[in-house]
């Protein structure tokens, strides 16, 4: 099925770029979408400052989109449109942005999405690694930056939540819930207000914020891709087989049976029970990609 909405996006280098997309389809996702495409105020989009409509060569409607960068929007779309995927390659700032696209456009299961994943940063081996880039070690002015984006956008009260959880888990874990050691870290910062504010909330919850653990494998450093074992065997968690290794039905481990092969126990997809499955890495791993997050 042909597009028949092109959004433009402005780009430093003076060109246009663009996402194309279906009327129908972000209506249906969307209220906003739908009133701007489909209601009586038809003419609503030209009334935006930060949009303008028109028409394409194609017949297509185009819409300019001033607020917000094209791959933000482009995220978006593509989970309207139930394609793959891959947050973890997202920093918060880009999550922030794409949640206020998400609010905008009243599209709460994209936000809901946005606050896992936030949270997921936590879930990472790398515990020193901050979310502000995934390759940073912990500084002082990551975590700065973490709170100052939290500070900017308590008009989000569940994003910026968010934003200030992962601030107090990261410094919970690297300092190991340690004031003293807390205030060492930040001794040589400058004194200003926006510092002294973000600092003491993140400070504040130090004490009660707990590490998010996956729902799944019920793990604060989440299984998610690992092989199944008898050390990391989660009864109940939902695991993936291996493809011409495991079988291709199964959906959640029960129990292990005691023999010296290690067979188990799982549920299949259908709800069915079956035994003498093979516990072993190269034929079942574990499957949280799609879990929500316990705090």
């Amino acid at each position: 099925m042909a597009t028949d909405v092109v959004f433009l996006f402005a780009c430093d280098s003076g060109c246009q770029m663009e996402v194309r997309a279906h009327k129908q389809i972000l209506s249906l996702a969307s209220k906003v979408f739908e009133k701007d495409f489909y209601g009586i105020n038809w003419g609503c989009i030209r009334d935006r400052k930060h949009s303008q409509l028109g028409t394409s060569e194609e017949g297509n409607v185009t819409v300019q989109i001033e607020e917000t960068s094209q791959e933000v929007f482009q995220v978006m779309v593509n989970f309207i449109y139930k394609k793959q995927i891959d947050w973890s390659t997202y920093n918060v700032v880009f999550l922030s942005n794409l949640y206020k696209l998400a609010e905008k456009y009243d599209i709460k299961d994209l936000m809901k999405r946005i606050i896992t994943s936030i949270y997921e940063f936590c879930l990472k081996r790398k515990t020193h690694a901050m979310p502000l880039s995934i390759s940073q070690q912990v500084d002082k002015d990551n975590l700065l930056d973490v709170a100052s984006l939290a500070l900017a956008n308590n008009h989000f009260p569940e994003l910026s939540e968010a934003l200030y959880d992962v601030g107090a888990i990261y410094m919970k874990k690297h300092f190991k819930g340690r004031f003293d050691s807390v205030l060492d870290f930040f001794s040589e910062t400058e004194i200003s207000v926006t510092n002294s504010v973000v600092l003491h909330k993140m400070m504040s919850r130090m004490n009660d914020v707990r590490s998010p653990k996956c729902d799944n494998c019920c793990q604060s450093l989440c299984f998610n891709g690992q092989g199944l074992t008898r050390v990391n065997f989660v009864p109940g968690a939902r695991v993936t087989w291996v493809e011409d290794k495991g079988h291709s039905q199964i959906d959640r481990p029960m129990i292990i049976e005691e023999s010296y092969v290690d067979p188990f126990v799982g549920s299949l997809t259908d709800g069915s029970v079956w035994t003498n499955l093979t516990l072993k890495p190269s034929h079942y791993r574990y499957h949280c990609i799609y879990s929500s997050l316990v705090l």
